[in-house]
């Protein structure tokens, strides 16, 4: 039953997507604006938590650095289980660890912002080009522009004497 609620749903989907709805109007602009900002802030929060999710929530410390944590039997319902806990002691270097790991990863992402262009040379190579070929062409208008005014007003001044 909902296999076939979802076809139908897909298949109207569709076709509104392809018979009801016009494509927005495109508009030209320089940049993403705001969006740029939105972009880099979740970029660093996301170092942030992902970090603090690998130091403190997820087994992957226990993996990465075994020495820092002992193994602890520990007896449920008659059956052992081993359990994985942090040594005495070593909760400094845990906390040590995460806020290297913290900070060498926005260092990183700092010399990855600051080392590479936004716009790379292809483009400003292109862009220059696309600017010289325009104000040529500009140019190029205004001078036949004038000339046409020219001989425009030289037409009437020559009907005005006759």
């Amino acid at each position: 039953m909902s296999f076939v609620s979802n076809v139908i749903e897909m298949k109207s989907d569709g076709f509104k997507m392809s018979f009801l709805f016009k494509r927005p109007i495109v508009r030209r602009v320089r940049n993403i604006g705001t969006w740029q900002t939105v972009l880099v802030v979740q970029t660093w929060i996301a170092v942030l938590t992902n970090v603090f999710l690998f130091g403190f929530s997820s087994e992957q410390m226990l993996q990465w650095f075994p020495w820092l944590f002992d193994h602890i039997s520990v007896v449920v319902d008659g059956v052992s289980i081993v359990e994985q806990q942090l040594r005495m002691g070593a909760g400094r270097y845990v906390m040590g660890l995460v806020f290297s790991l913290e900070h060498a990863l926005l260092l990183l992402g700092l010399a990855i912002t600051f080392l590479i262009d936004d716009v790379p040379e292809w483009v400003r190579v292109a862009i220059a080009r696309r600017e010289y070929f325009q104000a040529k062409e500009i140019k190029a208008l205004r001078s036949v522009s004038k000339k046409q005014t020219s001989n425009i007003q030289s037409l009437n001044l020559t009907k005005k004497v006759q």
